[in-house]
C-alpha cells in the first residue's frame, strides 16, 4: 500500500488491484460462496434469512 501511494503509473496500480480483486473472488468461489445480484435491490431481512437457511441445508 505504501509503494501505491507514491505510484505514478495509475495503470500499473488499476492492474494490480484488479489481479487482488479477481484472487479474492477466485478463493470465494473455491471456498463455495457465489456472487449475488445486489446492486440497486434493498435485502430484506427475510430474504437473509431464506438464504441463509438454504445454505444450512446444503452443507447437510
Amino acid at each position: 500500500m505504501k509503494a501505491s501511494e507514491n505510484a505514478t503509473d495509475i495503470a500499473a496500480v488499476s492492474e494490480g488491484v484488479h489481479l487482488i480483486y479477481n484472487k479474492f473472488k477466485s478463493t470465494l468461489k473455491h471456498k463455495g460462496l457465489e456472487e449475488m445480484e445486489a446492486a440497486g435491490k434493498v435485502l430484506m431481512q427475510t430474504s437473509w434469512k431464506q438464504l441463509q437457511a438454504s445454505r444450512l441445508q446444503q452443507k447437510i
